[in-house]
């Protein structure tokens, strides 16, 4: 009687180890806890970079044409943005973000006497929604995944995950309408 126990006991157990493996290797399942690892520092640099919900404080500057308001929070140098934007993106994908920031003649962002002011300037950027609708594994550094647009169900947000230095990051994110 007391094997016949242990031997079922043994089994449900094999079962339910067999079915937790499946269940976390199943690739949507590994693309949301890979993302959710990632997504708050992600919604930072949506809200930094592209829809300018950060919280501006009411000293400006005005350079050229344009007012700046200041950045407040704990983000107050480009060395702070660059860092932020390099957990989350490749460093690749990193540099062209600062750069597409900072570059020209107006930029969106600057630093002035050690502190960082921004534009008003908005763009809804590419958020998305966890889960994930597909996963594709391309390589083993590499995973395409879809998600649903969290600002525009109608599209959906492509990202291009590659593994960079042994962690996750987005080495392309874009958007595409549905089909």
């Amino acid at each position: 009687m007391k094997k016949r126990l242990f031997l079922m006991a043994v089994s449900v157990t094999v079962i339910l180890l067999g079915f937790y493996v499946w269940y976390v290797n199943i690739p949507e399942h590994k693309a949301n806890r890979i993302l959710q690892g990632m997504m708050q520092d992600y919604e930072k640099t949506v809200s930094i970079f592209d829809t300018g919900f950060v919280d501006l404080g009411e000293a400006s500057v005005t350079i050229g044409e344009s007012e700046y308001y200041l950045i407040e929070g704990e983000y107050r140098t480009l060395k702070d943005l660059e860092e932020l934007l390099t957990k989350v993106y490749t460093s690749d994908m990193a540099n062209r973000i600062l750069s597409q920031s900072t570059g020209g003649d107006e930029p969106m962002i600057i630093e002035q006497e050690g502190r960082l002011y921004r534009k008003d300037a908005y763009d809804t950027g590419f958020s998305f929604e966890i889960p994930v609708e597909s996963a594709v594994k391309m390589s083993n550094s590499e995973w395409k995944i879809e998600a649903v647009s969290e600002t525009n169900e109608d599209f959906i947000v492509c990202i291009l995950l590659e593994k960079e230095k042994g962690q996750w990051k987005i080495g392309e994110i874009t958007e595409r309408e549905r089909e």
